[in-house]
C-alpha cells in the first residue's frame, strides 16, 4: 500500500492500487491471526472507494471477520450501508445491543454514533438525537469503566 500512497508523478496517490493492495494483505492477515489489522485494512480500502462496487468486494471478508468477532460490525455497517442501507441499520442495531450487553461502551458508542449520522442522513432526526444521546452515555460509561479498572489495577501494585 505505501508503493501505492507515492507515485512517481508527484506523490499522487492511486486509489485503485490501495484498494487492491488493502483486500489482497486481509487473507495474508487472517491466516496471521490478525483481525485487527485485516478489518483496519478492509475499513481503509473501502473509505478510498466508497462505492458499491468496492462495497461488494469487502463485503465478503468483513463479513467473515464479524462472524469471528463482533467488535468489526461497525466497518460491516459502514461497506453494507452502500449497499443496502435498510440491513445496515438492522445489523447495526443487532451490534449495538451485542456491544452495549457485553460490556463493550466503547464499541456501543461508535455504533451509536454511526446510526446516529444514518437517522440523521434519512431525515429521522428524533431518532438520530436518540443515538446521539446513547453514544453519548456509552462514552460516559466506558470512562468510567476505565477508571474503575485503573483504580483496581493501583490497588494491586501498591498493597
Amino acid at each position: 500500500m505505501q508503493v501505492a500512497l507515492h507515485q512517481a508523478s508527484g506523490g499522487e496517490a492511486d486509489t485503485g492500487l490501495m484498494v487492491r493492495a488493502g483486500l489482497a494483505a486481509v487473507p495474508y492477515l487472517i491466516r496471521q491471526q490478525r483481525p485487527k489489522e485485516a478489518a483496519d485494512f478492509l475499513e481503509h480500502a473501502f473509505l478510498l472507494d466508497p462505492s458499491r462496487a468496492n462495497a461488494a468486494a469487502i463485503l465478503p471478508a468483513i463479513q467473515q471477520l464479524t462472524d469471528h468477532d463482533p467488535a468489526h460490525a461497525g466497518v460491516l455497517g459502514r461497506v453494507l450501508q452502500a449497499i443496502d442501507p435498510a440491513a445496515a441499520e438492522t445489523q447495526l442495531r443487532a451490534a449495538l445491543d451485542a456491544a452495549a450487553s457485553s460490556g463493550d461502551y466503547r464499541g456501543a458508542s461508535a455504533i451509536a454514533g454511526r446510526l446516529s449520522n444514518l437517522c440523521r442522513g434519512a431525515g429521522r432526526l428524533g431518532e438520530a438525537l436518540e443515538f446521539a444521546e446513547r453514544a453519548n452515555e456509552y462514552t460516559r460509561q466506558g470512562e468510567r469503566q476505565r477508571l474503575t479498572l485503573a483504580v483496581h489495577i493501583e490497588r494491586r501494585l501498591f498493597r
